[in-house]
């Protein structure tokens, strides 16, 4: 696939080339399996930022 000058300013590649991107994420194969995965990854930021210190 040919890059586009949107994609080439947002991944610094050259206008013109080819550029093969991974079709897959190794957490989810599907619709359902990423919204589970964006689900974790909320509940796990959230637990986080809970015992974290103010920054003000």
């Amino acid at each position: 696939m040919k890059v586009t000058p949107e994609i080439a300013r947002a991944c610094g590649i050259p206008v013109g080339e080819d550029c093969r991107s991974p079709a897959r994420h190794s957490a989810f194969d599907d619709v359902d399996g990423l919204v589970d995965f964006v689900e974790e990854v909320a509940e796990a930021t959230t637990s986080i930022s809970r015992t974290m210190p103010s920054p003000h």
